[in-house]
């Protein structure tokens, strides 16, 4: 059995085997992307490593623990050789991979004060704001996530609230969503309200997102609220907002289950009424947010052939995911998706770049599909109105 040495944030060096869950995956929560280590040589899984160490170093983010238990790995900075003599070859290709792969992925910087292309930046189908119930993140305060996003050119992002997950009062989160993202970059930030249907007066909290605030949009989270998706009131819900022309957001998950604190365990949607749903409800624009962990294959494909329903790939996982998925779902139904700052937006940025996708389908998939998906509802309008 091959094996390969890792660096750990503090400095040391654990010996990892295919064997080690530390070693098959380094998940997109601290790491850059899904990297399979199975697939790859330990030459290019070594690149991959000083790659993200120096992601690490750019970005000024200071390194995570080291959570071993929940199959984790965070990179910190690779060891450098103190001479040329201690240059050995593989120590020498593992810095000139690393050097090619940082060139690919540094996105070009825009000078203070500029605003992206409104027709050529990315659109960011899913982003947060506020601050996740049990951590803070980086990138969790209003600026910092816009710096972040205004250096990788999203021209729109739709954002949702994290305190639409646990707070009662849901009026007061999308209010305070709505100053936010106004203030924040106006035209950038969309706001995509939170509506929970087991609260009294969820069909006035509707009207208010619609009319009130003008959003395009709503975002639901049924395993945090407390219903599925085969009661009556998630029935009536989607045929509300279908006939005020918003786009229904549905998160299946939020967090890695390995992530959750011991009191905060949530399962995942369970999706399986959802193409019965879809086919009976005229005209429902349905995006579903964190899906590609739990919907696939088969269920993946009916669900999409069910109605107009779209997919995003924060979480979609392992090498060449994009092309594996384009295999199977037409590209008119993929949108890009980032779920920051829960998760790093280069790890969403990376599956792009390492996709062999033609321009074609790239650009479709990087704003084009979103796009379209606005202007062809009256969610649109809204929308135009936030410019």
């Amino acid at each position: 059995m091959k094996k390969m040495l890792r660096p750990t944030p503090q400095g040391h060096r654990h010996r990892q085997t295919s064997e080690t869950p530390g070693y098959q995956k380094l998940l997109g929560n601290y790491g850059y992307g899904l990297i399979d280590a199975r697939a790859r040589t330990p030459l290019r899984a070594a690149a991959a490593s000083c790659a993200h160490s120096a992601w690490r170093r750019a970005e000024d983010c200071a390194p995570y623990p080291y959570p071993q238990a929940h199959g984790y790995l965070a990179l910190s900075s690779v060891s450098r050789p103190s001479s040329l003599t201690s240059l050995h070859r593989r120590g020498f290709l593992r810095i000139l991979m690393a050097a090619a792969a940082l060139s690919s992925l540094r996105p070009k910087v825009q000078a203070a004060g500029s605003q992206p292309r409104p027709d050529s930046g990315l659109i960011d189908a899913n982003v947060n704001l506020g601050q996740w119930p049990t951590r803070r993140l980086p990138g969790d305060e209003p600026n910092a996530l816009m710096t972040k996003l205004r250096r990788h050119n999203v021209s729109q992002a739709w954002a949702g609230s994290f305190e639409g997950l646990l707070h009662k009062d849901i009026a007061a989160v999308n209010a305070r969503l709505t100053r936010a993202c106004r203030r924040h970059r106006r035209g950038v930030l969309v706001p995509f309200g939170s509506i929970n249907p087991t609260l009294p007066d969820w069909e006035e909290e509707l009207r208010r997102c619609a009319e009130d605030h003008g959003m395009p949009g709503i975002r639901l989270h049924p395993n945090y609220h407390g219903y599925r998706l085969d009661e009556p009131v998630f029935a009536r819900l989607l045929e509300a907002a279908t006939q005020r022309g918003l786009i229904v957001q549905l998160a299946l998950v939020m967090e890695d289950e390995r992530m959750m604190h011991p009191r905060l365990q949530v399962e995942p949607v369970d999706p399986a009424p959802l193409a019965q749903l879809v086919s009976q409800t005229s005209g429902l624009k349905l995006v579903l947010l964190n899906a590609l962990r739990t919907v696939r294959g088969r269920a993946l494909q009916a669900l999409l052939a069910a109605g107009e329903v779209y997919v995003e790939i924060a979480m979609l996982e392992g090498v060449g995911g994009l092309e594996n998925l384009l295999a199977q779902v037409p590209v008119s139904r993929v949108l890009f998706g980032s779920h920051a700052p829960l998760f790093y937006f280069e790890s969403a940025l990376l599956k792009l770049r390492e996709s062999a996708l033609d321009p074609a389908p790239a650009q479709a998939l990087r704003r084009e599909n979103a796009r379209r998906l606005l202007e062809s509802t009256q969610a649109g309008a809204a929308t135009r109105a936030w410019r």
